[in-house]
């Protein structure tokens, strides 16, 4: 609808932060150019049909991948140092996420943490969301029929909208939580990997290069992927657990 109305305003080019938007206004034009950042890596950008390679995207689409192909074993393996008995961790996405032309049912991202998990010796549940209004209480009720541990939140657009509160579930069912990086604050124990935020800072060198001429099809998909390690040791007593010496020394940011 939003795309719509965009096009319907005659802009000079769409600017979408995350897939789910990019894909919208995809769909909603073919001509007007649109600068994306997206956590797809660029591989799953073209799976997806947002790109036609990385290296040449085609069409009136680029943008900026956040992507870190080794995230979602590293983030398996911060939970196993915490949990080094881990069974079973909830993965929580989003519904409406574009999913894979050639994995029905499964949007890369979510397959690559799926298997992750797997590889890890931890049983995955994946568990997705929609919105506007998620029913998060729902999610976590799923959660605790399964016996999860911990809970993992995906870096996509509904969970994001709802870190505090899935924060704070998670605490009252002293469940460890491990959300993406660039959201500190949310009130996770660990927040960890790079972050969309960065990509979308990286956009703008997109636009100025589109409107002075040049064409997004011929614009490589470029990637920014810093990864950062936040602890919450407040959070981490209320949920009654210790955090070794070892990753608080790693962390880029301890939070008392």
């Amino acid at each position: 609808m939003l795309a719509e109305e965009l096009v319907g305003l005659r802009v000079e080019i769409i600017a979408a932060s995350g897939a789910v938007a990019a894909r919208a206004a995809q769909r909603a034009t073919s001509r007007i150019p649109i600068v994306f950042a997206a956590v797809l890596s660029p591989t799953a950008l073209v799976e997806t049909g947002l790109a036609e390679t990385p290296e040449h995207p085609g069409g009136n689409a680029t943008g900026f991948s956040s992507s870190d192909p080794e995230q979602p074993d590293k983030s398996f393996r911060l939970l196993k140092e915490i949990i080094p008995n881990l069974r079973t961790t909830a993965i929580v996405s989003d519904q409406d996420i574009p999913h894979s032309k050639t994995d029905p049912g499964w949007s890369p991202f979510e397959r690559a943490y799926d298997s992750a998990a797997r590889s890890a010796g931890v049983r995955p549940l994946l568990l997705r969301v929609k919105g506007p209004n998620p029913d998060l209480e729902g999610v976590f009720a799923a959660a605790m029929d399964e016996k999860v541990e911990a809970v993992l939140v995906l870096e996509v657009p509904v969970p994001l909208q709802h870190l505090s509160r899935i924060a704070e579930l998670a605490i009252e069912r002293r469940l460890p939580t491990i959300f993406p990086g660039g959201y500190p604050n949310s009130g996770a124990l660990i927040n960890f990997g790079t972050t969309i935020l960065d990509a979308n800072r990286a956009m703008s060198q997109y636009v100025d290069k589109i409107l002075n001429g040049a064409k997004p099809g011929d614009l490589p998909i470029g990637v920014r992927n810093r990864s950062e390690l936040v602890v919450n040791l407040k959070t981490a007593r209320r949920i009654g657990m210790t955090i070794s010496p070892e990753m608080t020394k790693r962390a880029d940011q301890v939070l008392q």
